[in-house]
């Protein structure tokens, strides 16, 4: 397979998360991440600050392993 079916394949992958996947966490593990409450990840989500998507047909709601890092590391500045 060349790079960029390879490229291709994650973008398509990544376009439907799952909890189980690596690339997203749940709202108590971005608790646990970012030191703070479950409440608190949710209000930072609807501000914008963190990136979250939908689980497929239900209203669980999951958070990006990566804009999780990133606002660790902003808050720890």
């Amino acid at each position: 397979m060349r790079p960029k079916e390879k490229a291709r394949e994650r973008t398509v992958d990544s376009e439907s998360p799952e909890v189980n996947t690596p690339d997203y966490v749940d709202a108590r593990e971005a608790a646990e991440m970012l030191g703070m409450s479950q409440r608190r990840v949710r209000k930072l989500a609807a501000q914008g600050a963190l990136e979250t998507k939908r689980e497929d047909g239900a209203s669980r709601m999951v958070f990006s392993l990566s804009s999780v890092r990133r606002l660790g590391s902003e808050r720890s500045r």
